[in-house]
């Protein structure tokens, strides 16, 4: 006989309990290369990511990173883009390149069973792809387009805006994709790129999801062991060559004939990702606008009723980081969210917060952490960025702990260290004219 379900009580909640990430070897193919294996999951899928420490940090032109990442695909000595998408299609496998500040990666996704196959094709786009001209001139004209389109949105405006004067308008952190930028890159620019920072011996492998660990390195040694090896990258790079140099704190409009919504982004310079408060900080930014129940989505959306959606964010990168809120309001609502947002800022910084708020917001943060942790892709992006910042393999269960254990009167002596009112940066992307300093 069936127990009767009562449906009008929900279950008793139960402690978050940290999940330590899955154990994984290091090894090296014969040509040096270091291989990182994550054998978890039930699924006879494999994900291989080629991580490469090149990205707009280390360009010598803006968007070359980008844009050589992107003309991977686009044809080889062998094989059109057409080709190299169908032979994909055909093993229900995916490559993607993606290019960030500081690193690109190309990330092979396929069945087990397929890898020896498709390994083959990775292979080939690392080593021979040829940036045709005729490939090169159509992913430019597309790229213009978009940039075109994006050159109409307020968003694009106050991000690009905000990052220059946080950063300075030289600094790698700062790049914003340019009409100008783009007429200048040539293929030849992409080639020397895909050969120099992008050659296959440049970059670290992690190989994650469920496979026979002995036949999947023997099959890597076999199509990527035997690639030449260059010389190691400069350890520098532009990030650390160019000096941040910040505009002063102030209001700053970015004038906008159409529109009836303006963009805001509100922020100033933060601690970068391997700095001991960096996981509290989290904490922190999830309390003010973190999550959909934080104080400024209570406060600006639901009260106020100024946007749809505000949210802010503490960015963490290898050389620096910053901190953001981000919202897009209506044009008579500026002045008075920008008042609103200071006066959150300065609440986080003189009050204690309620026990009862700050065990639902780290409930909320340590669920997020747990769930993005339960893929073996996810275990490997989390190793990926222990490995970028130079962290210790227990450096999410110490971040996991330090969240479960911190207090009221912790979070208050952050926000008045890390938290700057009088260092924000406030720009206003949109038709509505307000002061400038």
């Amino acid at each position: 006989m069936s127990r009767k379900l009562d449906r009008s009580t929900p279950p008793p909640a139960q402690p978050i309990v940290y999940t330590a990430l899955p154990p994984y070897t290091r090894q090296q193919l014969d040509n040096g290369l270091d291989v990182y294996m994550i054998r978890y999951g039930t699924q006879e899928v494999v994900e291989c990511q080629m991580v490469y420490r090149a990205g707009h940090a280390y360009e010598s032109h803006p968007g070359l990173a980008d844009f050589a990442g992107k003309m991977l695909l686009e044809g080889t000595a062998r094989k059109t883009s057409l080709q190299i998408a169908r032979l994909l299609d055909d093993y229900g496998s995916h490559l993607n390149v993606e290019s960030g500040y500081e690193l690109t990666t190309i990330t092979l996704s396929t069945l087990e069973h397929h890898l020896p196959l498709t390994l083959n094709l990775l292979k080939e786009v690392l080593t021979e792809a040829t940036v045709p001209d005729a490939e090169f001139e159509n992913a430019r004209a597309r790229s213009l387009q978009r940039l075109e389109v994006e050159h109409t949105k307020t968003q694009f405006h106050a991000r690009k805006h905000f990052a220059q004067r946080v950063f300075g308008h030289q600094h790698p952190y700062a790049y914003t994709p340019t009409a100008e930028a783009l007429q200048h890159l040539t293929a030849e620019a992409c080639r020397s790129y895909l050969a120099g920072p992008l050659h296959p011996s440049r970059a670290f492998l992690i190989v994650s999801g469920l496979f026979d660990e002995a036949d999947t390195l023997k099959l890597l040694n076999d199509k990527l062991g035997s690639l030449p090896a260059l010389p190691p990258q400069e350890a520098s790079s532009l990030a650390v060559r160019t000096a941040i140099q910040p505009a002063a704190p102030g209001l700053y409009h970015h004038a906008m004939a159409e529109g009836v919504q303006s963009s805001l982004r509100i922020g100033h310079l933060a601690v970068p990702r391997n700095h001991p408060d960096y996981n509290l900080l989290r904490l922190l930014n999830t309390l003010l606008g973190g999550y959909f129940g934080s104080r400024l989505m209570k406060n600006i959306r639901e009260d106020k009723g100024y946007t749809y959606g505000i949210h802010s964010s503490w960015v963490g990168m290898k050389h620096a980081g910053y901190f953001v809120i981000g919202t897009d309001v209506g044009n008579e609502f500026v002045a008075d969210t920008l008042r609103e947002v200071q006066q959150e800022l300065e609440r986080l910084r003189q009050e204690l917060i309620s026990e009862q708020e700050l065990e639902v917001a780290k409930n909320y943060l340590l669920g997020r952490i747990i769930s993005q942790q339960e893929t073996p892709f996810e275990v490997a992006d989390t190793l990926k960025l222990l490995l970028h910042h130079g962290l210790a393999p227990d450096e999410p269960a110490q971040g996991f702990r330090q969240i479960q254990e911190a207090t009221s009167a912790q979070l208050l002596a952050l926000a008045q260290q890390h938290l700057q009112p009088q260092q924000l940066q406030c720009v206003v992307a949109g038709k509505v004219q307000v002061a400038t300093t």
